[in-house]
């Protein structure tokens, strides 16, 4: 591997926020303080802390440049870094101090100088081992993210995040994976590592499970704050460290087994298909409740079918009216379309570009129609015959055309005054979307979270208790 190719594409595509501005700024050896546009030219572009032609500098030498600037801005007798440029401060030491972790173990001590110049207890020169250099980048990722988690009071955050900036989403996937991209013309031999590779940054000598369950948190707590809301389910599971095959099989499983119930209904095999809703259901939430690891269950989505069944309570609550008109179905795709439109909204208010944000949206309310097609189908098929009002009027839709007007008994004509029904179809079509924007629209009211939100988890706001 070419370290020194390696360390330029890092400095140029993730260290740096924008092309150089200023002149060369001298790396600090110590706490005195240093002008602030120079702090800034620093943050902005590290290049500038390289008085000598990066050609001719090892790239020892430089990631020592680097690892002095970091212990200047952790130093809280160099004066104080200025308010404005804290949060970028943060971004710069944990980009830093988890290089050095993101490379094979053979290339660190290539790469990184095991001391640095700097006032300390050994000698005018900090130490850098393995578990000092873990330790700050540990430090240093609790302060970037607590910066990100409040973006909207910080006002570099906020600009990037108004304008849709692709930093933000750059930065994100360099939380919680260890090397997100190659650089242009590397091969795959030749990366660092493998995109979904874990960025692992506890203690050296802790046990798997220490390890594991540490990357748990962070990607969870990165999944749930910044790519739900975004609308990026990809980002979010890519955050765990699934593999690619994993991660499709894992979000294709559930669309592909409603397309299955789908193909049943309109095959004249309506019988099975609302007992396989059911089979469907039951294995999903077992799934949920004990298969998926602590914490992952966010990738689930699971505020959506909890949305969908109270628009389903709801919808059970009305007239028989919502059956009995054949043009109901429109009025489904109507509100799907509309639940579609605000999930692209709320990708985009919390920073998403126009075309991800309707790509993403699109796929969630992909996922989110599933879940409320197979909860229409289990109580089309159970519930509403049981409990709705002449609901016994709907206890064998199941063995009628799909495509075609119910047609009514004798007692429901005397009863509704009409010889038939609304297509079971399109009775479906009109219950998913009633019952997936109706869910959507009472979760935001009562709760005020993003759809994407994990479902019953206790939030605690700074400076509160729970």
């Amino acid at each position: 591997m070419n370290l020194t190719a390696e360390l330029d594409w890092y400095l140029a595509a993730v260290l740096r926020l924008a092309p150089r501005t200023g002149n060369e700024v001298p790396a600090p050896q110590g706490p005195d303080p240093i002008p602030s546009n120079h702090i800034r030219d620093a943050l902005t572009d590290p290049s500038v802390l390289f008085t000598a032609p990066k050609v001719a500098t090892a790239p020892q030498h430089r990631m020592g440049r680097l690892m002095g600037f970091a212990l200047w801005l952790e130093d809280p007798a160099n004066g104080g870094v200025p308010a404005e440029l804290a949060s970028r401060a943060a971004r710069y030491r944990f980009l830093v101090w988890s290089l050095p972790a993101r490379l094979p173990a053979e290339h660190e001590d290539e790469l990184c100088p095991r001391t640095v110049p700097w006032p300390s207890a050994a000698g005018g020169r900090a130490v850098t081992s393995d578990e000092d250099l873990r330790a700050r980048a540990r430090a240093a990722r609790e302060d970037w993210l607590a910066f990100l988690a409040a973006a909207e009071d910080d006002a570099w955050l906020a600009a990037l995040q108004t304008r849709g900036d692709a930093l933000v989403e750059r930065d994100l996937r360099w939380l919680t994976r260890a090397w997100p991209r190659r650089r242009p013309g590397q091969r795959r031999t030749d990366a660092p590592r493998r995109p979904s590779h874990r960025l692992e940054l506890s203690a050296i000598a802790a046990s798997k499970n220490v390890r594991r369950s540490e990357h748990r948190r962070v990607a969870a707590g990165v999944a749930e704050t910044h790519w739900l809301p975004r609308g990026s389910i990809l980002q979010a599971a890519a955050a765990f460290g699934w593999r690619p095959p994993l991660l499709v099989a894992a979000l294709a499983a559930f669309p592909l087994v409603s397309a299955a119930l789908a193909a049943l209904l309109l095959t004249d095999h309506a019988d099975a298909a609302r007992w396989g809703a059911v089979v469907v259901l039951g294995a999903a939430g077992l799934l949920v409740a004990g298969g998926l690891p602590a914490r992952a269950d966010v990738l689930a989505l699971l505020r959506i079918p909890a949305a969908a069944a109270a628009g389903q309570a709801l919808l059970l609550s009305l007239t028989p009216r919502w059956w009995l008109s054949s043009n109901g179905w429109a009025i489904g795709v109507a509100m799907l379309a509309a639940v579609t439109c605000y999930i692209v909204i709320e990708a985009r208010l919390h920073g998403t570009g126009r075309l991800p944000a309707a790509g993403r949206a699109l796929l969630i309310a992909g996922i989110g129609a599933a879940y409320a097609f197979v909860l229409s189908l289990a109580f089309l098929g159970f519930v509403v015959p049981a409990m709705g009002e002449h609901g016994r009027c709907l206890e064998r839709w199941w063995t009628a055309d799909p495509l075609a007007p119910l047609p009514l008994d004798a007692y429901c004509r005397d009863q509704l005054g009409q010889h038939l029904a609304a297509w079971p179809a399109g009775v479906l079509l009109l219950m998913t979307g009633w019952s997936f924007a109706v869910g959507v629209a009472a979760q935001i009211l009562w709760d005020d979270r993003p759809l994407t939100s994990p479902l019953g988890r206790l939030r605690r706001v700074r400076g509160t208790r729970p």
